[in-house]
């Protein structure tokens, strides 16, 4: 990358902004957080939100584009998510390989190892969106250098896929004031 003048940016034509969610909330190539206290169902409104773009339906009363989804979890145990899913899914019809899940919960995405795991996993079936449930459970800590090493693998597999990211992270449970 190289400095360019003004009079270059200003003549420089982006290619069109491309819409994830309409309505200005997520665009192509970028990331967004799904986040709040836990246990206000913020993983079923991300599993929501795959089954939307899987299929191009409103989500929450925005547009989405139909695309590929890929959904990574690790909290809910793989039979107890099969269910989940089997409930919101009924209702729809998703064509065929557009929506695919896994269920990680030793997968560590701010570990070089981790994120060769989810490359491999991802060239198999090149989600366009990406979606992590939930932050903690896929990285080794929460020291500032591990988050930033986590972010910045994120930015990696939007930059080397063309993939749009939806992390789920929750706020720490309040600590009870001793008595």
């Amino acid at each position: 990358m190289t400095f360019q003048s003004y009079q270059d940016v200003m003549l420089w034509k982006p290619p069109p902004v491309k819409s994830v969610i309409g309505g200005g909330i997520l665009h192509e190539g970028t990331k967004l957080v799904i986040f709040g206290l836990p246990k206000r169902h913020k993983s079923v409104l991300a599993q929501q939100l795959a089954f939307c773009l899987s299929v191009g339906t409103q989500w929450i009363g925005f547009p989405t584009e139909r695309l590929v989804v890929g959904y990574v979890q690790a909290e809910v145990p793989r039979p107890m998510f099969r269910l989940r899913t089997l409930k919101m899914g009924s209702n729809q019809t998703v064509p065929n390989d557009t929506l695919y899940f896994m269920t990680n919960s030793i997968i560590k995405l701010d570990r070089d190892s981790g994120m060769k795991d989810l490359m491999r996993n991802v060239e198999k079936v090149n989600p366009k969106v990406l979606i992590i449930d939930p932050i903690y459970k896929f990285t080794t800590g929460s020291e500032e250098s591990t988050l930033l090493h986590f972010v910045d693998n994120m930015d990696l597999l939007i930059s080397k896929y063309g993939m749009t990211i939806v992390l789920v992270h929750h706020s720490r449970k309040p600590k009870m004031a001793l008595s």
